[in-house]
């Protein structure tokens, strides 16, 4: 993610990233949120990429896990 923000710093242009990034963006997106060794850690750091890179989470559509 560290090239990610290189390459779009000072870009004003729209942009779009999608994926799988092997992180959920939140402990509920997780198929296995309940269990207590889910690494919230690495959320937390995904989360902030995500607010550092000023980005939006688009809305899911269809089934949660497959």
């Amino acid at each position: 993610m560290e090239l990610v923000l290189r390459s779009v710093a000072g870009d004003q242009n729209p942009w779009i990233i999608q994926g799988d990034f092997n992180v959920a963006l939140t402990e509920q997106e997780h198929s296995r949120f309940m269990e207590t060794h889910l690494d919230r850690s690495s959320i937390r750091d995904f989360q902030n990429v995500v607010l550092k890179c000023d980005m939006v989470d688009l809305a899911q559509v269809g089934p949660c896990y497959t």
